[in-house]
């Protein structure tokens, strides 16, 4: 998935997710609190410098990583568009974006092993001012700082 250019400041993020077939009670308590799940998710997200150069570099990590995946990837001036194809699974994805103010992403995850299952994920961000104000920044995970 492509970062594209994000100004640092507040940003209103819209997230919603299509789960096909729908998802076991089990599996559905999960994914309690994961942006979208539970329909559509509307948040405001403080995004500091630091956190979007460390999107940059873990997508930079990510793609130098060696898998048993094919990568297909195409970039225009205001968009990108991947195929990531593994064994099991298959994802698409599509990010455009208007300046560094709007962005959307479309996602569509195929996965064969142990069943069929897909999904698709919409996202929008749009900026709304530089001051964070109350809204604290979300920590910057470093769940994957081991893909240098």
């Amino acid at each position: 998935m492509a970062v594209p250019p994000t100004r640092p400041g507040l940003w209103r993020v819209v997230t919603e997710v299509t789960v096909k077939p729908p998802l076991a009670p089990e599996a559905k308590a999960l994914m309690k609190g994961v942006p979208g799940f539970d329909g559509k998710s509307v948040q405001q997200t403080c995004m500091t410098s630091e956190a979007v150069e460390w999107a940059r570099k873990l997508e930079e990590r990510v793609r130098a990583r060696k898998t048993p995946c094919s990568t297909s990837l195409k970039n225009t001036a205001s968009s990108q568009t991947t195929e990531l194809v593994c064994p099991g699974a298959t994802t698409r994805s599509r990010t455009t974006w208007r300046g560094d103010t709007h962005y959307e992403i479309e996602i569509y995850n195929r996965v064969t092993r142990e069943g069929l299952h897909e999904d698709w994920t919409h996202i929008t961000g749009d900026f709304v001012k530089a001051d964070c104000g109350t809204i604290k920044p979300a920590p910057i995970p470093h769940i994957f700082d081991t893909l240098r």
